[in-house]
């Protein structure tokens, strides 16, 4: 069965009665080996902004700031060009001292907020930035053969510089 568009949209069961009566059938997806990558990068923040509100799952409260990156180029390690690294900071003393601290380290100091407002006007403004970021698998386990797995835990680190290459901030286009 093709990509076609068989209903042009409408309802959720509409859809499904256009799927099944085309004779639809659900077919595994196939691993595309999308895992965890090591290495050196230069990402472009992608986006960069507080959320805030109510865990559907538990009703909890949350509040973070969550950062974006989307890998521009490979200084060296696994190929990740396009590829995507979240990073969240808890919203309190240890998280927000942890973006600032990230933040300083990538050049990209010149936070002016007091408020709130002003916090979020500036978290808008790093959007297309470049910045180093040193990526790692963060778990690994050992089968009965000896061989050794990586779990797929996705840890980053934004750097201050690579020996080899340096993330332009300022006047660089985005490389894509």
């Amino acid at each position: 069965m093709g990509e076609e568009n068989l209903t042009g949209g409408g309802e959720f069961n509409d859809i499904m009665a256009s799927l099944k009566s085309a004779g639809y059938q659900p077919e595994v997806v196939e691993d595309s080996s999308f895992s965890a990558f090591k290495g050196s990068y230069i990402c472009r923040i992608e986006s960069c902004s507080r959320q805030k509100g109510l865990s559907k799952r538990d009703g909890k409260p949350y509040d973070f700031i969550s950062l974006s990156l989307q890998v521009a180029e490979v200084v060296s390690g696994d190929p990740a060009i396009n590829r995507y690294i979240k990073k969240n900071y808890n919203w309190e003393d240890k998280g927000v001292k942890k973006f600032l601290n990230d933040m300083f380290t990538a050049g990209l100091d010149a936070i002016n907020a007091s408020t709130d407002a002003e916090l979020e006007m500036f978290l808008a403004t790093l959007t297309d930035k470049l910045v180093n970021v040193s990526a790692w698998v963060g778990n690994e386990w050992t089968d009965k053969s000896g061989k050794v797995h990586e779990a797929g835990n996705q840890m980053s680190k934004i750097v201050k510089e690579f020996k080899v290459k340096k993330a332009k901030v300022e006047g660089e286009a985005v490389p894509f």
